[in-house]
């Protein structure tokens, strides 16, 4: 019997900046989980049917580098993504051989037989994780239970639940004025500027990018099978710690084993990425909400009106409460003088392209702090050009988009909110149940 027959997939997306990266690293270390070093679309990129096995694998490799060494992806770009490297000593790099995996790739499409058919997409997905564990130390591992799969992406949701239609979905989720209050400590840091100097249209477009996340989640929440998906709020997770984990591995019939307590990544120490770039490799029980206490009420009362919905369908604290009234008041016009009252810079339009002109800035920022002066003239010369192609392309976009928005007219504003006041309405009237949060039962760790 083929592998794929017998395993399935947990799938994990954030709302907001809401650790869907944490809790992948948490299962990283269980036995009966698979997981990539990955936040990106891996299984709508393979072909539906796999005619030259050999040609798929090499195209695999070609196309995610980043699991072969972790510097050339997000888990490599310490400061401004993550807070360090791995191990121990936050020290180490992801390194795996290319040559392993293609070798234990290879064994398990030969230990399949032919007498299993044509091999379809869901089946070499498998086997790539299952080739891949075995090169991070796994050698014996012939099948697994579940895949955790972060594809950081809602793209995918269609072709998944085809493929895997007894899926598990975890939400990672985060209280949308939180989320904004982690962002902008992160776009500060990223830009090298301080959290009150940033535009209001880094508010605005983080609470729209909040709205678009939480409304495709609860849909995916009515799609699932009854009792398949799990929405955790982060400091929900880290309050409840290991209760936390033993509730989810009773939910998804895994063992609790102690390697749930701890942030790896191919077994390594993960240093995590929190706003903070503070090292943090595991649950903090002092983790918590400080929207309240740090964000300016400006700020707070525009990002309530404009996510209304998801706090009610999320169960965030609504005070004071807000409805459609309130966002319809922004969209019959008042939205332009609510940007205005959370920006000094001017008009709409020279926010806009001051965002713009913050990101290039953020931009060159990473590329300096990515450069080691201290390699060799060869291959500090190969960073720039890698970094200059990336700096490159950033700035060309962030320029048409500039260009764009200059022929941008503010009446047009409204017709840009018909989508978030549709999200807004569903969220409202499809609130998850109950059995999709956590409770505060306590479990024994033989459960």
């Amino acid at each position: 019997m083929a592998p794929a027959n017998d395993t399935n997939l947990i799938v994990v997306h954030p709302v907001g900046r809401g650790g869907s990266i944490f809790i992948q690293s948490l299962f990283d270390g269980h036995s009966d989980v698979v997981t990539l070093p990955s936040l990106q679309e891996i299984y709508t990129r393979l072909d539906e049917s796999i005619a030259d096995s050999d040609a798929s694998i090499d195209r695999f490799v070609r196309e995610n580098p980043h699991l072969f060494d972790s510097r050339r992806g997000y888990l490599g770009y310490v400061g401004e993504r993550v807070s360090g490297r791995f191990g121990p000593n936050a020290d180490q790099d992801l390194r795996v051989s290319i040559d392993e995996f293609r070798s234990h790739a290879r064994d398990l499409i030969t230990s399949r037989g032919s007498a299993c058919g044509a091999m379809g997409r869901k089946e070499f997905f498998v086997l790539l994780h299952l080739a891949y564990a075995r090169s991070v130390g796994a050698s014996a591992l012939k099948e697994t239970k579940f895949i955790l799969y972060h594809p950081h992406s809602t793209q995918e949701y269609e072709v998944l639940l085809r493929d895997f239609p007894a899926l598990h979905f975890i939400a990672m989720t985060r209280d949308p004025r939180q989320d904004w209050e982690s962002w902008r400590r992160v776009i500060a840091l990223r830009r090298g500027c301080d959290p009150t100097n940033l535009t209001a249209l880094d508010c605005f477009f983080t609470a729209i990018e909040y709205s678009q996340a939480a409304c495709e989640v609860a849909r995916m929440a009515q799609r699932v099978e009854p009792g398949h998906f799990k929405a955790l709020d982060l400091p929900r997770l880290h309050s409840l710690n290991t209760q936390a984990m033993l509730q989810l591995c009773q939910w998804l019939g895994l063992e609790f084993q102690e390697s749930l307590l701890h942030s790896t990544f191919n077994g390594l120490a993960w240093m995590g990425n929190a706003a903070t770039r503070r090292f943090t490799t595991g649950f903090d029980p002092e983790f918590k909400d400080k929207w309240r206490e740090n964000l300016p009420t400006a700020e707070v009362e525009f990002i309530s009106m404009l996510d209304y919905g998801a706090i009610k369908c999320y169960r965030y604290e609504d005070a004071p409460p807000r409805s459609a009234e309130d966002l319809n008041s922004l969209l019959a016009g008042k939205i332009l003088s609510s940007l205005s009252s959370l920006s000094s810079h001017g008009t709409l339009r020279g926010t806009y392209v001051r965002y713009h002109l913050h990101e290039i800035k953020s931009a060159f920022i990473v590329l300096a702090s990515h450069l080691q002066f201290r390699d060799s003239k060869a291959k500090y010369l190969r960073q720039i050009a890698g970094r200059l192609h990336g700096l490159g392309r950033q700035i060309f976009v962030t320029l048409l988009e500039i260009w764009s928005f200059s022929r941008f007219r503010d009446r047009d504003l409204p017709e840009m909110f018909r989508k978030l006041r549709k999200e807004q309405a569903y969220l409202e009237s499809h609130r998850l149940s109950d059995d999709a949060f956590l409770t505060s039962e306590n479990l024994s760790r033989k459960t």
